[in-house]
């Protein structure tokens, strides 16, 4: 089974939200809301508060989401922070397509292909223009999300596992969260679907019909005893994602 990694450069963090030119980074940290936390929910308005963030940890990157849509993503290339953000939040009406703007140095483009330069407060612009591409399913994730505190993850793709499923690409779940089994903690795997979404339908047989997520299935039906014998890289995903987020306190 493919290892379930979560991590990032944290002393590259830490460097960073000093440097010069890292104002975009800085910016999305301070918008960034930790799971329970309630400040901005149920609101959508220009004050600061209400344009919170959602930060997720990748193998070696970050997302930051506003309600399930990737506002930016965040990696060490190079030994410099870079930043790509779809265009279509950085340009708002003028965006189109799916290309992606990359920041570097606290420099990118403008959709006519000028350079411009990182003002502070411009990610609220970005999370103003990802408003208009969320839905209401998104926006309940993000709203469970505020209540729950042992959500760790975001937008989960699934490792590789053919023991569990038998599709060629893994499925992607709308939250992760850990809580107690027993004498120890458990992964455990959420999808958000409202009773209006077709997908949230059952179809065919129980067990590997086409249109049923049997996978999504079995891993909920895993017990503790099963769900500890494989190897999902918890203990180390915990310890990461709590450096981070120390880090990321010192920081603010």
């Amino acid at each position: 089974m493919t290892k379930f990694d979560r991590k990032f450069n944290v002393d590259a963090v830490e460097e960073a939200v000093h440097t010069g030119g890292n104002a975009w980074f800085r910016d999305l940290l301070i918008h960034w809301r930790p799971a329970g936390e309630l400040q901005g929910i149920g609101q959508r308005s220009s004050q600061s508060d209400a344009d919170h963030l959602r930060l997720a940890i990748r193998d070696g990157y970050l997302n930051f989401y506003r309600d399930g849509q990737s506002v930016a993503e965040v990696s060490f290339v190079k030994g410099k922070h870079q930043g790509k953000v779809h265009n279509k939040y950085v340009y708002g009406d003028q965006g189109s397509g799916q290309e992606y703007v990359k920041i570097i140095d606290g420099k990118y483009k403008n959709h006519d292909g000028k350079p411009l330069v990182y003002r502070d407060g411009i990610v609220h612009e970005w999370i103003h223009n990802a408003d208009a591409y969320a839905g209401k399913e998104k926006s309940f994730v993000d709203e469970v999300v505020a209540r729950n505190a042992d959500v760790i993850d975001l937008e989960i793709g699934l490792p590789a596992d053919p023991d569990l499923w038998s599709e060629k690409s893994a499925p992607r779940m709308d939250l992760a969260t850990i809580e107690p089994c027993g004498d120890h903690y458990k992964l455990v795997l959420w999808e958000a679907k409202l009773a209006t979404n077709p997908e949230a339908r059952f179809q065919g047989r129980r067990h590997g019909a086409k249109g049923h997520h049997t996978p999504v299935g079995k891993v909920r039906k895993m017990d503790c005893e099963e769900q500890e014998g494989r190897n999902w890289g918890i203990s180390a995903m915990l310890q990461r994602f709590g450096a981070t987020v120390r880090n990321r306190k010192e920081a603010g």
